[in-house]
């Protein structure tokens, strides 16, 4: 990352239903319409260690990078990250992932992330 920027979590969170599947859904970011902020947000599986983050760079954000803490983590287990734009394989310790962040690279503005994680 060129430049990086740290995302604080939101204290909010829904639950959301897809198809058969029950999400809980976690804003990682504050919601803001500003073209020059990033946005972000989790979709848990609690029940399967298992979700999904969306991020989303504006178009006039100067920043290429960030590191967005996850909600809902175990801090003592092992995450494979998947990242699905790139197919980049990673495993992240649980307390890195809820205290220090998933790292998120976005090259274009606009652009967007999307990244699994899998409990082991």
């Amino acid at each position: 990352m060129v430049e990086g920027l740290f995302l604080h979590h939101v204290v909010s969170f829904e639950v959301a239903v897809c198809g058969a599947e029950l999400f809980v859904t976690y804003p990682l970011t504050t919601y803001s319409q500003a073209r020059d902020q990033w946005m972000a947000y989790q979709l848990d599986r609690p029940d399967q260690g298992r979700g999904l983050v969306v991020a989303l760079r504006r178009p006039d954000s100067p920043y290429e990078g960030a590191r967005i803490p996850l909600r809902a983590i175990d801090v003592a287990a092992t995450y494979d990250i998947t990242n699905l734009d790139t197919n980049d394989k990673t495993s992240i310790g649980g307390q890195v992932l809820a205290q220090q962040g998933i790292p998120v690279a976005i090259d274009r503005k606009p652009g967007s992330a999307l990244l699994t994680y899998q409990r082991r």
